[in-house]
């Protein structure tokens, strides 16, 4: 999974995307953006040479419509937040910039 606060999915992302699919051979690779796709043709075409050729079902999709669609599934929301945020806060690969948005997403939506 990787997730893109503030940068829009383009050709150049997914290429950079493929070559971490070549090295570590995933079967599924996620990418959540805050922003739009730009070249929707060109990233089509990318995304479904990839499957092609390395077998890597390349997913794409808004972090907010993520989250929104996976909490709907969640019974138990609060507590799932309040171990979600510790993690979140805990993880040192993460950057501040990364906390920071995932502190005004629980804000907005909780």
């Amino acid at each position: 999974i990787e997730v893109k606060f503030g940068r829009s999915i383009d050709p150049n992302l997914i290429n950079n995307i493929e070559e971490k699919i070549y090295i570590h051979g995933p079967k599924r690779y996620c990418v959540f953006s805050s922003g739009a796709i730009e070249d929707k043709g060109k990233v089509s075409k990318l995304v479904a040479r990839i499957r092609k050729t390395h077998g890597c079902y390349l997913i794409i999709n808004g972090i907010s419509n993520t989250i929104r669609y996976y909490l709907r599934l969640i019974s138990f929301k609060k507590e799932f937040l309040n171990n979600f945020m510790t993690m979140v806060q805990d993880d040192s690969e993460l950057h501040i910039e990364h906390k920071k948005e995932i502190k005004k997403l629980r804000k907005k939506y909780f």
